[in-house]
């Protein structure tokens, strides 16, 4: 049975993979399957998280994201439940979207100072990309 917390802090962690801290913890202490790579040039690694479709990405043996395709909660609200419209309105305006590059018909919304990126098909929110909160470098 899946036990995983899906409570997004912001930039911080969902549930228990907190951003920055030392995958290997995580990996043996949920039993995490590494992954064959994206693609041949991938810099990272990820790993399946059991009776999941979510997974995180590892950079440096550090946790670097989560792949969220079963829940994201915020605020008591499950954001992959939710119209991209409603998303909005607790989340507010986007830093930026556009459309997918490689998959056609899905909206790629970022929110860069939540550390969130949300992958849109028509109006439905299909999964997000959670990390750290990108701020620009001056």
């Amino acid at each position: 049975m899946n036990r995983i917390s899906w409570d997004w802090n912001p930039g911080v962690a969902v549930g228990p993979f907190q951003f920055g801290s030392d995958a290997g913890d995580v990996i043996a202490r949920f039993g995490l399957r590494k992954l064959e790579p994206d693609c041949f040039s991938a810099f990272w690694d990820s790993y399946e998280i059991p009776d999941c479709e979510s997974s995180i990405s590892v950079e440096d043996n550090k946790i670097a994201s989560v792949e969220c395709y079963d829940h994201l909660y915020h605020k008591s609200k499950d954001i992959l439940s939710l119209d991209i419209s409603h998303a909005r309105s607790i989340l507010g305006p986007e830093t930026k979207s556009e459309v997918h590059p490689y998959v056609e018909g899905i909206l790629v919304v970022y929110y860069d100072d939540l550390g969130l990126t949300l992958f849109v098909d028509g109006e439905r929110i299909e999964s997000a990309t959670c990390n750290e909160r990108q701020t620009e470098q001056i």
